[in-house]
């Protein structure tokens, strides 16, 4: 790559040029919650550059499920599992990328409704406290059996060496700290709510790496 990705901003995106000449999209947004890079290429080059890519003995090959856990512990939402057209950013946690000053934009009445007072659900962080995995799907339940949510992702955390999920929970439960369990397979596994992030991503913003370059 005739660019150095290194100079990059975070949360930005370039066209580059291979040396071949091959133009690709590279973009620094760390997904996993790194400090790392997403490269867009066309498909018909796909192929030779993953091979050299793997030339570099700096290089490993790893599956979409490291991706999927890293992203878990950090807390993000992927669409089409923890968020869909139904969902609105304030129940997701994701209030920050709405304005505090326009409306006029599609779903305004339901966003600015939910921001002045509360949505009925809220994505939580959910923590097993005891042996199992579960999976999206996997319903949670006060302590007393009634159910206060559906889990929409899950699975193992790597680096907490215990499983990890979120998912979205009645308001009235949403809360860090509050004791719960999670159906799987029949059986009531106890857990706690969390927020949705379980640890902090070492994304750089942008002053950091002009500092760092």
């Amino acid at each position: 790559i005739k660019q150095n990705p290194a100079d990059f901003d975070y949360m930005t995106a370039h066209n580059c040029e291979l040396k071949d000449g091959t133009v690709v999209l590279i973009s620094r947004l760390g997904y996993t919650g790194e400090d790392g890079f997403e490269i867009s290429i066309p498909g018909q080059f796909a192929e030779a550059f993953w091979k050299s890519m793997l030339k570099n003995p700096s290089v490993k090959p790893i599956g979409l499920g490291a991706r999927d856990s890293l992203r878990l512990e950090m807390g993000y939402p992927l669409y089409g599992h923890d968020l869909d057209e139904t969902t609105s950013p304030i129940e997701a946690s994701l209030g920050w990328v709405v304005s505090k000053e326009h409306s006029g934009f599609t779903g305004d009445k339901r966003v600015l409704k939910e921001k002045a007072e509360k949505p009925s659900r809220k994505r939580m962080g959910v923590k097993l406290t005891d042996k199992g995995i579960a999976r999206e799907g996997s319903v949670l339940k006060s302590k007393d059996g009634a159910i206060i949510g559906t889990l929409t992702s899950g699975g193992f955390s790597p680096s907490l060496k215990t499983a990890i999920g979120q998912g979205y929970v009645d308001i009235a439960h949403a809360e860090k700290g509050r004791e719960i369990l999670v159906e799987v397979r029949g059986r009531d596994i106890p857990a706690v709510l969390h927020t949705v992030d379980f640890m902090a991503p070492r994304t750089k913003t942008a002053s950091a790496l002009k500092k760092a370059v």
